[in-house]
């Protein structure tokens, strides 16, 4: 074959030589462009595919750091809320919700929502006589609203506008749907007719993350004297339990609890951690640590929300376990625990 096309070539002139060398060598050179080209595009649709993860990992990073304070302005309502609340149940807390806000500086609300008292010596930032009676309307399936009528004699209009901005930003979802304003021409102090309602939203269900009472029992209250200490110091500080690495070996905090197998649990927790923890179930019996074990986010001074999901091993019985098992894996790591809830959401053996 070789033999043959070199005859063929040999067979013609110079110049038809030349050209066919000259024709051979641009196809060569448009190959090799047509191939450039290929790579180059494929490396434009790499980069803008580099950029398009970097710009989620940067927008989940955002999300991750914003996700502690939207989560705890979500407990705060949720904990006004309840869908077996009565109708006179639903208005003392409005009552009081009102005359709290009606204060120069409004005390602050317990956990549970209510306020910690009504009135202080800061004085008020408007006074009305007296509260009507409301209405409590059964709309449609999952809330409920409660209208309530208030009248203002007198006050000025900065002030007005004050309550009225924090009557909006209460925390048990209240509206303006009414509002009358007079004066006098030859007074700056008005007068104002509001209607007030309140949406009331089914309330978070039972064994839920925002729930306190879980299948078997309330992991919450965080109590030094119910973890084991191995390596390292366990103390509460106010409400929230703390864990300091000794200095020596790998150490550990944990929970001792006894489950039935077979059953699958959702394990909630806020916690700060500074160096190397871990968080994972171990299972006594055999020593092993589940799948799922994870390393927390060192941030000593930021909480972070966790959630996991784990499955107690064996057939029939029950099971001891440590949930959870914090390790605490280089000298000077530390963990803060603020929240720990733990509920059930699958079936179990009880052998």
């Amino acid at each position: 074959m070789n033999k043959k096309i070199t005859e063929l070539f040999q067979s013609l002139s110079p110049n038809e030589q030349r050209l066919l060398i000259g024709v051979v060598i641009l196809g060569v050179l448009f190959s090799g462009m047509l191939m450039v080209r290929k790579g180059q595009t494929h490396l434009a649709n790499l980069d803008a595919q580099i950029n398009n993860l970097q710009d989620r990992i940067v927008t989940s990073k955002t999300l991750m750091l914003r996700r502690e304070a939207v989560e705890t302005e979500y407990d705060k309502i949720a904990a006004q809320h309840s869908s077996a609340w009565t109708q006179e149940e639903i208005q003392d807390r409005l009552r009081a919700e009102i005359y709290r806000l009606a204060q120069m500086s409004p005390p602050k609300l317990a956990k549970d929502g209510r306020p910690v008292s009504l009135t202080n010596d800061s004085g008020e930032l408007v006074s009305f006589p007296s509260l009507q009676q409301g209405i409590l309307d059964e709309a449609e399936e999952g809330y409920r609203e409660f209208a309530l009528r208030m009248r203002i004699p007198n006050t000025k209009i900065d002030a007005l506008t004050a309550f009225i901005e924090r009557l909006q930003m209460s925390p048990q979802s209240l509206r303006i749907d009414g509002l009358e304003l007079a004066r006098t021409p030859t007074n700056d102090v008005i007068r104002a007719n509001l209607l007030l309602t309140r949406t009331v939203v089914d309330g978070p269900p039972e064994g839920s993350v925002l729930s306190t009472t879980t299948a078997e029992g309330d992991l919450g209250e965080l109590d030094a004297a119910l973890w084991t200490a191995e390596g390292c110091s366990v103390s509460n500080e106010g409400e929230q339990l703390v864990a300091k690495h000794s200095g020596g070996d790998d150490a550990q905090v944990f929970l001792k609890k006894t489950l039935p197998t077979g059953a699958t649990y959702e394990l909630y927790l806020d916690a700060a951690t500074q160096g190397d923890v871990q968080l994972g179930m171990l299972d006594i019996d055999d020593g092993t640590l589940l799948e799922g074990a994870q390393k927390l986010f060192a941030a000593a001074d930021t909480l972070y929300r966790y959630r996991v999901q784990f499955t107690v091993p064996g057939n029939g019985g029950r099971r001891a376990m440590q949930v959870p098992v914090f390790s605490l894996e280089s000298p000077g790591a530390s963990l803060r625990l603020d929240t720990l809830m733990l509920r059930q959401v699958g079936g179990h053996n009880n052998g």
